[in-house]
């Protein structure tokens, strides 16, 4: 057999796989997640020297615990003697305020001695620090005055040393005059490649002296430090004896008295061979000290970091209080950083002390396993991410195989990067968030994020965008736990959307993004300066330079809005590259645009051969908010999951004609990988079974039992060290035609790694065909005992959907995403899936084949009003299968603040305006079904509030739908309903939980004067399915946390109540007849929610020949003189909203004439009433055709068929009830309804 082109085409039969039905797999993908039972979210970051934020962390509902940052040097204050006060203080704290900490004892924060001084002092492990750095290896010498030789012969590092011989004393070396040891600045000019212009100056007490040694003979040298200007006066000289051979470091401390200090390296007698000579300053403090790392390469180093880790272990193993401890022992904090604000500023002193890309990894690796094997109990996590570099280290390849090292031996991993743009750099270091995306469900793995900055700071303010944006960031990498400043936690302006991240910390089901287009401006009490925050987005980015704009931004009537102009005439947006190389199935675009002017604006997707135009859209000049929606046509496709993220995924382009100016965008989308999963076959590997990936390997398989599959994932590992990519193409054959599925990567693969591949866009397929390839790199595909891939093939896990359908409806509701239809009547036939958006119109999403099941299987497409239709464009009836999710929904916790002001109960109860249906009261609230985008409830009477700074808005409620946002606009005695009078409210998508939201609306500077109404969007955007409940609403006033930390949110009875819908429940015409000889019938109707005061009637569907009437129960109505069906429409309002129209038929004139073929206008049936057969007369020509159609009354089709001349319908196997028949011919259509017995 050829190796190198390996075709195999398997059928899957259970004598190589496994087949699972109903059992249970421990692969299964299901509810997963990290630490299930634990409570997610904000910790407080709590600066070395700084605690005094510490009371606000304690007593706060939404901040879980601290990160406690200390360092080695200062919890070992001498070898072997450990002050554990200021941890054990802070423990206790937190430990008596319920919540918890986690600790990291750094080896290089700001200070001289983070590692203690001992390890330099008494053991002579190199310092790698600023100072006067000469190796010797350039002709320039740096400053210092040499006396020795530079000598290639034997050099103790690189190419050179400094060597001399001499029977009699003599300097060696010494500081040049430019070498200045400054009390009062320090170091000032230190000598690092490249020089640093901006090396801070503070005062320092000491200095350090450290050089390479080698005694070529038996030689008595030494260190001296004295003042030039009086040598006598108090010299610092250190003398050291070497035997023959004898090599080594040597340290010098000193203290000078004097500005003018110089230091000399002395040989009294003998020949010795010095190298890596370096002066620093010796300043402790944070933030203000001399950064200083330890070489992490002495073994000695090793061998008393283990000490101390032990140490800690041993204090802390039983305290549950301190539950995570941070990896540290290998660059400054827990990052994987071995430089200061320059990345390459210790290049010369890491190279001479043995770095290289490959030592730096096993290093850092040997902490990890340290740490495991002294910390049986507690979380671990480890920063996976450092600062980018020149070609000395390869940063992205060590991220990369620390993050998945870690990863895969189940430790956290910790980005200190966070920002809201944190992968919109272009930078090719987004390697964490892709590490992250790959570990979102495995139950074994964390993710923590530390901001880079501050909102509230005098610099990044701006990089860190939008509070919302911020912390919208970490709901679509899914991150667990958050480290935040004080300097934003105490803010307002930030902390008031904690809550939100904090219930979603971990298991946020995101499926729906969107970008708020907005200018934000933001005054910074730190900074004292006002900064813009532009947009607020989850996952849409839009590209803009930082800092300030290049758009205009603009407000138009208060909508807030991004607008193109002459310098920028194309508004960029950026996908999260994480969720596309997922997969985005069913994506729908829809953005909302000003119509102003005639012009015309193009849209352009990224496809494989970059942006191409996929719509062009012409304005009208209306004056209003449009909107524009179209599908994913492969703009949402990412193969790569590593390197720099793509840019720009889609653009709006003005084409120089007119700016364009828009207000929001979002994706309706469903993420692949978020579902339940079963596995529904599966290949275990075998002990030394792999294939080689250095050629194209190539696997064919099939499902089984006719069960779609999902995903498939496959066993692969890597064969070398470096860059690893391997790629896997799918290709399917479905209904006989063969269709690439997807093309995705697997970066960096650890050994035995799962790399999941998602296929579910190609559910119908009836095989498929697998082939893998190293793109970069060499990597094996691990088998089986049969040789086969070791492999798992999933399958959804569904939920049927809801029963109570109403049966006049033509739409498919969807509540929740769905992959499969139960179709009634349509077997073996292929339809198409339409979407309704949000200009009302249906966009075409997918065709739909019927299986002769009834079931109908597609790509996920996410819920929504679709119809399902046929050839004919006529509706077909279909209930929706819906996905279940994977991850747990957060148990919600309590969020109140203040005491009540105002309650909308009873008479003051709110009302619902519009878009909702389906309203009921409980001793749970409300409850209610969307029917239409940004539902309305609004006050029912007046308020009379006068405005306060300190008011809060209060609700509890469960959104089951796909919107993150809820929507609050008020109206004052001197301003009425506007977009600058509106607050945007993020709340928990998706959910299954009641939970409560507190929003402090009194800050906001429209929130002025008295306030007379509220009008509550409880969902705001583009969402018209899904279910909301809503438990309270009201308004409070105060800051005063008024439940206990950890208090769950627990909702038992409640009298909260709003007036429901106007709805009409019943509409009758004539007692329910369905044909009628009279010209006036009788009306009746029945509504629910509130009282109507008015009535229309129309024949028409837009009312237009009909005016509001007082309103009656029952009324009578004249039907125009035309006979035949029917339509009459028909509504009511009330003082608040007018309910939806509802519509009814019925056939007027049952003519019995028999006319010739020229004249005909009516045609007889009997008998009707029928019990089978029913004979039509409808001609005198037996050779005249009729289209005849048999259906419902609303107009459900049930058969077609050609009849030639008076013909007759078997109507036996049809049910009780009344039909309507259509019979067409040339002249026109007629209609009767026959009532089968």
């Amino acid at each position: 057999m050829n190796r190198n082109n390996i075709f195999l085409t398997i059928f899957l039969l259970v004598l190589n796989f496994i087949f699972i039905s109903a059992q249970t797999h421990p692969d299964d993908r299901i509810y997963r997640e990290s630490d299930p039972l634990a409570r997610k979210g904000t910790f407080y970051k709590i600066p070395e020297v700084n605690p005094t934020f510490n009371n606000a962390a304690l007593s706060s509902n939404i901040i879980f615990g601290a990160s406690i940052h200390t360092s080695w040097g200062d919890i070992e204050t001498s070898e072997g003697v450990y002050d554990w006060s200021y941890v054990d203080k802070l423990i206790a704290d937190y430990k008596a305020a319920g919540k918890k900490v986690s600790f990291l004892a750094t080896t290089a924060n700001f200070s001289i001695n983070d590692s203690p001084d001992y390890l330099y002092s008494k053991y002579n492990i190199r310092r790698i620090v600023a100072g006067y750095w000469e190796s010797f290896e350039s002709t320039a010498d740096k400053g210092y005055i040499l006396y020795g030789t530079k000598s290639t012969t034997n050099p103790i590092s690189g190419g050179k040393s400094l060597q001399m011989s001499t029977t009699t004393p003599k300097v060696m070396i010494e500081t040049g005059t430019n070498q200045v040891f400054n009390r009062s600045k320090g170091i000032t000019n230190p000598t690092y490649n490249p020089p640093n212009p901006l090396y801070p100056n503070r005062p320092s007490p000491s200095f350090c002296l450290q050089f390479s040694y080698r005694a070529n003979a038996a030689t008595t040298f030494s260190a001296k430090a004295y003042s030039k200007s009086n040598p006598a006066n108090a010299p610092i000289e250190t003398i050291w004896t070497a035997n023959v051979g004898e090599s080594g470091t040597k340290t010098f401390t000193f203290s000078p008295l004097s500005d003018d200090y110089k230091v000399e390296i002395i040989i009294k007698s003998g020949n010795l061979t010095i190298d890596n000579i370096n002066i620093c300053d010796m300043v402790t403090g944070y933030w203000i000290g001399t950064l200083c790392f330890p070489n992490y390469f002495d073994p000695i180093f090793k061998e008393k970091y283990e000490l101390f880790i032990k140490a800690v272990a041993e204090r802390y193993k039983n305290e549950e209080t301190l539950n995570e401890i941070a990896i540290n022992g290998y660059g400054r904090w827990e990052e994987i950083t071995i430089s200061g604000d320059d990345p390459n500023m210790f290049e010369d002193q890491w190279t001479t002390y043995g770095y290289s890309n490959q030592n730096y990894f096993d290093h850092i690796k040997w902490c990890i396993d340290t740490y495991k094997k002294h910390f049986t109990t507690k979380k671990l996590f480890t920063g996976a991410v450092g600062w980018n570099t020149e070609a000395w280290r390869d940063q992205n390849l060590i991220d990369w195989k620390v993050g998945t090292y870690a990863a895969h031996n189940g430790v956290a991993i910790k980005y200190n990067g966070w920002q809201s743009m944190s992968t919109e750099w272009g930078s090719v270091n987004s390697g964490f968030q892709y590490i992250a995306n790959r570990h979102k469900y495995d139950k074994n793995v964390s993710v923590y994020y530390e901001e880079q900055a501050q909102i509230n700071n005098d610099t990044f303010s701006e990089y860190m965008g939008h509070p919302i944006s911020l912390f919208n960031r970490l709901l679509v990498d899914n991150v667990d736990y958050f480290w935040m400043y004080d300097n934003d936690l105490s803010q307002t302006y930030i902390n008031r959307y904690q809550h939100y991240a904090n219930e979603m910390a971990g298991s946020a089901l995101i499926t729906k993004l969107y970008n708020q287009f907005s200018r934000n401006d933001y005054y910074s009490p730190k900074a004292m300066k006002t900064f813009i925050l532009k947009n607020v987005w989850l996952g849409l980015y839009q590209k803009d330079d930082y800092p300030g704009t290049k758009y205009t931004y603009v407000t138009i009537n208060g909508q807030k809005a991004v607008q193109t102009n002459s310098a920028k005439d194309r508004i960029s947006i950026s996908i999260d590259d994480r969720l596309r190389y997922n997969g985005m199935y069913g994506a729908v675009l829809t953005f909302d645009y000003l119509d102003q002017g005639l012009d015309q604006f193009k849209v352009y997707g990224k496809l494989s051969t970059g942006l191409s135009e996929i719509a062009t859209v012409k304005k009208t000049n209306t004056g209003a908010w449009k909107t524009f929606s179209l599908k994913d046509t492969g703009w949402t496709f990412k193969s790569a999951n590593s390197g720099a993220d793509d840019l720009v995924e889609i653009e709006i382009a003005d084409m120089k004609d007119g700016v364009e100016t828009l207000k929001s965008m979002e994706i309706n989308y469903v993420p692949a990988n978020d579902w339940q999963e079963k596995v529904a076959l599966f290949n275990d590997t075998a002990a030394n079974k792999k294939a080689s990936l250095s050629s194209i390997y190539t696997y064919d398989f099939s499902p089984v039992n006719g069960s779609p599959l999902s995903s498939i994932a496959v066993n692969v590992s890597p064969a070398t060290t470096g860059y690893v990519n391997i790629e896997a193409t799918v290709t399917a054959t479905v209904f006989g035609q063969n269709k690439v599925v997807t093309t995705k990567e697997y970066f960096m693969p650890q050994d035995n790694d799962w790399f999941n591949i998602p296929i579910a866009n190609a559910m119908n397929a009836s095989s498929y065909r697998l082939t893998l390839k190293a793109k970069t790199g060499s990597a094996f595909v691990n088998l089986g005992t049969n040789n086969l891939p070791a492999c798992r093939m999933y399958s959804f896990v569904t939920e049927p959907g809801d029963a109570d359908v109403d049966p006049k409806m033509e739409e498919i509701e969807a509540l929740k995403p769905f992959c499969i239809l139960t179709v009634g009547g349509q077997a073996n036939s292929t339809l198409k899936l339409k979407k309704r958006v949000a200009d009302g119109s249906y966009l075409e999403v997918s065709d739909v084949t019927v299986y002769s099941s009834g079931k109908a299987m597609f790509e996920p497409h996410p819920s929504g009003m679709y119809r399902l239709v046929d050839g004919n464009n006529q509706t077909v009836k279909a209930i929706p299968t819906y996905l279940k999710r994977l991850s747990v929904p957060r148990t919600p916790m309590r969020n109140q603040y203040g005491t009540k002001v105002f309650d909308f109960k009873a008479d003051s109860a709110l009302v619902v305006v519009s878009g909702l249906k389906k309203c009921v009261v409980d001793q749970l609230g409300f409850h209610a079904r969307l029917t239409d985008e940004n539902p309305v409830l609004m006050t029912s009477k007046p308020m009379n509030l006068n405005f306060s700074n300190l008011h809060q808005v209060h609700f509890v409620m469960k959104n089951e739908t796909n919107s993150s946002l809820a929507k609050l606009y008020w109206k004052t005695d001197k301003t009425d309903y506007t977009e600058t009078n509106a607050i945007l409210l993020p709340i928990v998508p998706n959910d299954d939980q009641y939970r409560e939201y507190t929003y402090p609306i009194g800050i906001e500077p429209t929130w002025r004067d008295k306030i007379m109404e509220l009008k509550f969007m409880p969902v705001f955007g583009h969402t018209d399915a899904g279910k909301i409940h809503i438990y309270a609403f009201d308004l409070r006033k105060g800051t005063t946390l008024a439940t206990k930390f950890d208090d769950p949110l627990l909702t038992t009875d409640t009298d909260f109540s709003i007036f429901g819908n106007l709805e009409v429940t019943n509409f009758q015409l004539d007692n329910g007849n369905v044909f009628t000889e009279k010209n006036t019938i009788s009306v009746t109707n029945e509504v629910a929610g509130r009282v109507p005061t008015a009535f229309i009637i129309s024949e028409k569907e837009d009312f237009s020949d009909a005016s509001w009437q007082n309103y009656n129960v029952n009324f009578s109505y004249s039907l125009s003189a035309n006979p035949g069906q029917k339509k009459i429409y028909f509504k009511v309002k009330d003082n608040f909203s007018e309910s939806k129209a509802v519509n009814a038929t019925i056939m007027y004139k049952n003519a019995t004439d028999k006319l010739d073929a020229s004249t005909r206008q009516h045609f007889n049936a009997y008998p009707n009433p029928v019990k089978s057969f029913v004979k039509f007369d409808c001609t005198d020509d037996e050779s005249e055709k009729f289209n005849v159609t048999i259906m419902s009354i609303t107009g459900i089709i049930y058969s077609k068929s050609v009849e030639n001349g008076n013909f007759t319908l078997n109507l036996s196997c049809y049910a009780k009830g009344a039909y309507l028949i259509e019979v067409e011919n040339k002249n026109g259509i007629n209609q009767k309804v026959i009532i089968k017995e």
